[in-house]
């Protein structure tokens, strides 16, 4: 296990939590919810799946880590080597912009395929055990019927091909923007107060051109909690 895996190994259990609570009760009638909570989330899926179903997508995020740093931080060196000397923070900010949204490239198809998989158990598992009646009268747990028995991937490989057969290359980078709404604000902010930081304890050294090495390992979990988030 790397060490941009090892931190997204501890967040995917609760991370497939809060998709199966989010996603439970989405049929348009509603319907029962399959549990109540949290704690009562983390004891059925202990029961019915065993550990695996705490870790169903992991393997998107294991596989695409590599990559996505790979982007963030190949955007990262070719925006700081483009910003002008005399920017300032303002390029700071630049520079961190670009390194998100080239990453998004890579973990938005990533975090598809993730929660895909995670409420694979509870959709496929649901479908398949209900009665025919209850398949067609959307009675069996809450669960969308628009979305159960729509797929049933094997692994993450499986659902990326499936992903662009049914819907095209584009597909993959559904929720692109949505996703930077969120993160981008934030790498905007980390990286220009990170350099800020090393410019102040150097003594107000280089800009923004300075070497990277520092911001690796903060940066790396930050791609992966955006991988995995």
């Amino acid at each position: 296990m790397t060490s941009e895996q090892a931190p997204e190994a501890s967040t995917n259990p609760p991370d497939t939590i809060k998709a199966r609570l989010q996603i439970q009760g989405a049929s348009p009638g509603g319907g029962p919810a399959r549990y109540t909570g949290t704690w009562n989330a983390v004891v059925q899926i202990a029961r019915q799946e065993g550990l695996h179903g705490f870790y169903r997508g992991f393997g998107a995020v294991a596989l695409g880590s590599v990559p996505a740093n790979m982007a963030y931080f190949g955007a990262y060196e070719s925006a700081k080597a483009m910003v002008p000397p005399g920017w300032g923070m303002a390029g700071d900010m630049a520079v961190g912009a670009a390194a998100q949204l080239m990453a998004g490239v890579v973990f938005t198809p990533i975090d598809i395929v993730k929660e895909r998989l995670q409420v694979h158990g509870l959709e496929v598992g649901d479908w398949e055990a209900a009665e025919p009646r209850k398949r067609c009268q959307g009675l069996y747990g809450g669960v969308a019927p628009l979305m159960a028995g729509a797929y049933n991937y094997s692994g993450p490989m499986q659902a990326v091909k499936e992903l662009v057969r049914v819907n095209g290359p584009l597909g993959l980078l559904k929720g692109y923007w949505a996703t930077n709404a969120v993160w981008l604000p934030w790498n905007i902010l980390f990286i220009a107060f990170y350099e800020a930081s090393k410019r102040a304890a150097a003594g107000g050294g280089a800009s923004s051109s300075s070497s990277s090495s520092n911001v690796s390992g903060s940066s790396t979990g930050a791609v992966g909690a955006a991988a995995a988030g």
